[in-house]
């Protein structure tokens, strides 16, 4: 079972999501044998023979959760565990049937509570992995053994009895098996976010590689041809051999001009081109992004710095939060230029494990930039300033 303690602030969506319907359901499964204590503790059931059925329930409830556990990871029931709780289920039905004794038809043992919710809980903890047919099927026969364990009074007490723990307990398997499927929806949904947003990081890596590739691919094309036509000149024509080498040079030293100015164009960032980035990027990662104040006139040197800071963001908003929503707020007031860029998705510690903030933040200093963060609750917001001025 997972006792694993992982701080609440630190745990993405899907992981709180989980925790919640694994808590709600574990107290739910541990509960039986705790109502029989309590029945007997109130003397409802007295004598050591229903006492001594306490330790096998305690021991059957344990196994319960254990099976419940493997069931909502979809991992397959473990068989030596399966035959324990079936074997310790089989024997606590016949125990407490031994114990109840006479029916009070004004009261109705506790015995007859206990029964049940052996035969319940036995088949939650099977619940959570299975199809609807499955369900139906395991939910059919708990309410076939609910009506067998009361028949031997009478066919109009089982009727009266075994249908309503039937009904009862057909509702809480469905409880247990929409459990499952919501969490199996939640983790679907959570794969899916991840695989889109590496999907378009490695989209903007593959516009990068294809970029370099043209710049290279021409040119080294061309130099292995001169090269080539370099070597069988020597020992004939030496002087337009040494040309040919000079060509060769100039090639790459051009090549070499044209790589930094790709370079270049990834790292200046361009503060419309990374808006229109941050919206595709944040769109296929399922995050709805609102941007105020795009239209605003900035000097080059804000609008390149602000360009940092968008990508930055967005890049931390991607690969650290869980965020539904995203804001990017432009605004120049008279002696500066403000950019907000804030989500409500955080997890965990920020800024304080990499070097991505760090870095942005030395970029911005020669500017007369200032980089300050805030977060309240799950909600993380990313500030740059810079002063409104002209290039320096």
């Amino acid at each position: 079972m997972r006792w694993s303690y992982k701080p609440w602030r630190e745990r993405t969506q899907a992981e709180r999501f989980e925790a919640a319907v694994r808590w709600s359901l574990y107290p739910l499964s541990a509960a039986p044998p705790l109502v029989y204590a309590a029945q007997l503790a109130a003397g409802w059931t007295t004598g050591w023979p229903n006492w001594a059925l306490l330790l096998p329930f305690l021991a059957h409830t344990v196994i319960n959760l254990f099976q419940l556990d493997r069931s909502l990871d979809d991992q397959p029931l473990d068989r030596r565990l399966t035959t324990a709780q079936l074997v310790l289920a089989a024997g606590l039905v016949v125990g407490l049937a031994a114990t109840r004794g006479e029916i009070d038809y004004g009261w109705l043992t506790t015995p007859l509570l206990a029964q049940a919710l052996v035969i319940i809980g036995t088949a939650a903890s099977w619940a959570p992995p299975l199809k609807l047919r499955r369900l139906g099927w395991l939910a059919l026969g708990a309410s076939v053994v609910l009506f067998a364990v009361h028949l031997p009074y009478g066919l109009v007490f089982a009727t009266a009895l075994g249908i309503p723990q039937a009904v009862w307990g057909c509702i809480w398997l469905s409880v247990y098996a929409s459990s499952g499927w919501m969490l199996r929806v939640v983790r679907e949904l959570d794969r899916a976010r991840g695989t889109a947003a590496r999907l378009a990081v490695a989209e903007e890596r593959l516009r990068f590689s294809r970029d370099l590739h043209d710049v290279f691919g021409r040119v080294l094309s061309t130099v292995a041809v001169k090269s080539e036509l370099a070597a069988e000149l020597t020992p004939v024509r030496p002087e337009q051999a040494a040309a040919t080498m000079l060509e060769v040079r100039q090639l790459a030293q051009d090549s070499l001009t044209e790589v930094r100015a790709v370079a270049a164009g990834y790292r200046q960032a361009d503060l419309g081109a990374e808006l229109r980035g941050a919206r595709g990027l944040l769109d296929s990662a399922g995050i709805a992004c609102t941007v105020r104040g795009e239209d605003l006139d900035f000097p080059e040197q804000v609008r390149t710095a602000f360009g940092w800071a968008v990508r930055e963001a967005v890049t931390n908003v991607i690969r650290h939060s869980t965020a539904t929503a995203c804001a990017i707020e432009l605004a120049r007031d008279p002696g500066e230029c403000r950019l907000e860029v804030g989500n409500d998705g955080v997890v965990g510690r920020t800024g304080d494990g990499g070097t991505g903030l760090a870095g942005l933040a030395e970029r911005l200093a020669p500017l007369g930039g200032r980089l300050s963060t805030e977060r309240s609750g799950d909600r993380f917001v990313l500030r740059v300033t810079l002063p409104n001025g002209e290039e320096r």
